[in-house]
């Protein structure tokens, strides 16, 4: 095996040749872009879907997740009762635009509805027994957790009201104790919609319930919902949760941006104009630009700043949000600096002295910030190649986030981790998680995570792979080629 110079592997990909010659000429488009097209499974009959797709031809049907159509009904009862609704979501961008789609689609229908946010540097992650407490002490008939709460087995035990649970994390064979779940990831479910944000399942709870609502005749008074201006969200949500652009997640963030280019977002239109953006929005902005400020505040201890900037409907407040958002950024990057330093110097240390496992990067430190933990484990994770942990520890526990490399799911091993005692609380899907244990614990849990990833990889050497779709010539990397690959947009 030969390896670059920066130990990667390079696996150059072949097109089909007919195929993509037949695409080319059938479509008049570069033979390069038939090629990169062709390698994506896209045909003659597929291209015109591919680059112009549309919601209405695509968008799946509800039904098919498992509880959705339950749920819609249990919404719908409750809004047309009159009764008292609280989304709980989580605290990243994901989690912020999930409840901020679901109040806005739930306050446009009439609903009496209010949002929890827990603060991730007391509370943890997901609900908690103390917060739905609190809920319920306020009044609450429904509540709805969007993009958490398949792993909040005590919560949910705990609950004094009506509970439904949307989430896309990686689900368990005994579920909570729920009165319904909708989450592609649970064990019965054949919907195939595994690959959606949480967003993108909250999204379609919301589709679901439209359609219950109207036909109960429910909007023959009020002005139904334009869900499509709930799209913005939802392409946010999607691109800032690193899903992939494929099928309905790509018709979600194309769409998504001819919306949020329309500004109708008061809270989006605001973080535009503090952060001076008066260009044409693009998947780049929202993961780059918008993403980082919009988690600022969950990291940093304000987790309901990111819910109230995509909620709020006044210009005033957004910009007072948005600017507060924009500052705590900065604050952000300071501290990850340099705890990644920090970090970066302990692990290059330890691979000097042999002293590194093989398999993972494994970093704690009791005077590091919980709240940036998720950023500084995928700096990790992009210069060791290796599923990277980062941990802080306070009053006893340890409080963690890991990012994944290809072949490793590390939603997987936390779940494991959890049912073997090692871990009091976590969750996630494959290529990220968050846990929390007891310090005690951390060698322990270092080497449960060793033999864990081993078992999944073969225990064969992690090395990075560069996928490569296609080779051009110096000549042909021009403005026009360029130009061309906005075919393949959003990506």
């Amino acid at each position: 095996m030969t390896l670059s110079v920066m130990n990667n592997i390079w696996e150059i990909k072949e097109a089909p040749e007919k195929e993509a010659m037949f695409l080319s000429q059938k479509k008049d488009i570069s033979i390069t872009i038939a090629n990169l097209l062709s390698l994506r499974n896209i045909d003659v009959d597929s291209y015109d879907g591919f680059v112009n797709p549309c919601i209405k031809d695509q968008l799946p049907n509800p039904s098919t997740l498992t509880d959705c159509d339950e749920a819609a009904n249990m919404i719908a009862d409750s809004v047309q009762n009159g009764e008292k609704i609280v989304v709980y979501g989580d605290y990243d961008v994901d989690g912020g635009s999930s409840t901020a789609t679901m109040v806005r689609f739930l306050r446009q229908s009439g609903a009496e509805v209010d949002f929890y946010i827990p603060n991730k540097l007391t509370e943890g992650y997901g609900p908690n027994v103390a917060a739905f407490k609190k809920i319920k002490e306020n009044g609450a008939d429904l509540l709805i957790t969007v993009d958490c709460g398949i792993s909040a087995f005590a919560p949910i035990e705990s609950a004094e009201f009506k509970t439904i649970i949307i989430d896309h994390h990686m689900a368990e064979e005994k579920l909570p104790a729920a009165d319904l779940i909708v989450n592609p990831k649970r064990l019965d479910d054949t919907s195939g919609l595994d690959g959606l944000a949480g967003v993108g399942i909250t999204f379609l709870v919301c589709v679901a319930t439209n359609r219950e609502l109207d036909k109960r005749g429910h909007f023959s008074d009020i002005q139904k919902p334009n869900l499509m201006n709930l799209l913005d969200l939802v392409a946010l949500g999607t691109v800032c949760d690193v899903m992939k652009l494929t099928g309905i997640n790509r018709v979600f963030v194309a769409q998504g941006l001819k919306v949020l280019n329309n500004k109708t977002n008061c809270g989006i239109k605001a973080l535009c104009d503090v952060l001076e953006i008066d260009k044409q929005i693009e998947a780049f902005h929202l993961g780059y630009v918008f993403g980082p400020r919009i988690n600022a505040g969950g990291r940093l201890g304000a987790p309901l700043l990111a819910s109230k900037l995509m909620i709020s409907d006044d210009y005033d407040e957004a910009i007072q949000i948005a600017t507060e958002l924009n500052e705590l950024n900065e604050t952000r990057k300071g501290i990850e600096g340099k705890i990644c330093e920090e970090a970066m110097a302990e692990l290059e240390a330890d691979i000097v002295d042999r002293e590194l496992k093989a398999n993972l990067a494994f970093v704690y430190n009791p005077d590091w910030h919980t709240g940036v933990s998720g950023i500084v484990a995928s700096r990790l994770k992009e210069r060791f190649n290796r599923p990277s942990f980062v941990i802080a520890c306070e009053e006893g526990f340890a409080h963690g986030s890991a990012r994944s490399v290809k072949g490793v799911d590390l939603g997987a091993i936390v779940v494991l981790g959890k049912n073997k005692g090692l871990i009091r609380d976590g969750g996630g899907h494959k290529m990220a998680a968050g846990f929390s244990c007891e310090v005690g614990k951390l060698e322990e849990l270092k080497e449960f995570f060793s033999k864990e990833i081993d078992k999944q990889t073969g225990g064969k050497e992690l090395i990075r792979v560069l996928n490569i779709d296609s080779v051009i010539s110096l000549k042909g990397a021009n403005l026009e080629f360029l130009s061309s690959l906005r075919l393949m947009a959003p990506f």
